[in-house]
């Protein structure tokens, strides 16, 4: 999958010059840091056609990923083209009066899952994420990859040092996580009356 900042967006947040070693590690760190807000918003961010398979419910789906650009189908399980309307925003309503007798007899056997096709995402990303990819990454390439995740604490003569390892030293922050918050999306089928 695509990185949701690249090496310039990196450079222009950094505080220094990104060295020879900096520009070596920058594209690895910039895919780890992208996952991370991927994993945790739930949504992809770049456009993208998905086809995925919704549970039925109360004859509407919620489509899994935001924004939704277009709907250009939706099937049952074996291909039958199924009727719906897309409220321009991520709920697909299938309760349309049926057009013709497959319609008819697929609703009293009870639809319980359609395949959408649909387009999704954004045609650039959004400034705040790229910034807090970014962020993450920055953060990662001033702390030496050996000191990740080390944490001291010195009491007089006693100190000591504990921390785990985090893969290249990329962290979601809390107040990154509160950021992001607002991308965060529903996973599967929504119920909607």
């Amino acid at each position: 999958m695509v990185a949701l900042a690249d090496t310039e967006d990196l450079q222009a947040v950094m505080r220094r010059q990104m060295e020879t070693s900096d520009l070596e590690r920058a594209p690895r760190l910039l895919d780890i840091a992208s996952q991370r807000v991927r994993t945790f918003t739930g949504l992809e961010f770049t456009l993208a056609t998905s086809t995925v398979t919704l549970r039925v419910r109360n004859r509407k789906v919620r489509l899994p990923q935001r924004p939704v650009v277009s709907v250009t189908g939706v099937t049952d399980i074996n291909g039958n083209t199924v009727s719906y309307e897309w409220d321009g925003l991520q709920i697909i309503d299938l309760a349309s009066t049926p057009i013709n007798s497959f319609e008819i007899n697929m609703w009293r056997g009870g639809l319980k899952t359609v395949k959408a096709t649909y387009e999704h995402g954004w045609a650039s990303i959004p400034e705040d994420v790229v910034g807090i990819v970014c962020d993450m990454v920055a953060a990662a390439l001033d702390s030496p990859p050996e000191d990740v995740g080390v944490q001291s604490e010195t009491l007089g003569p006693f100190s000591m040092s504990v921390g785990t390892q985090f893969p290249g030293g990329v962290r979601l922050t809390q107040s990154m996580k509160d950021a992001l918050a607002n991308y965060g999306t529903h996973v599967g089928t929504a119920n909607v009356s």
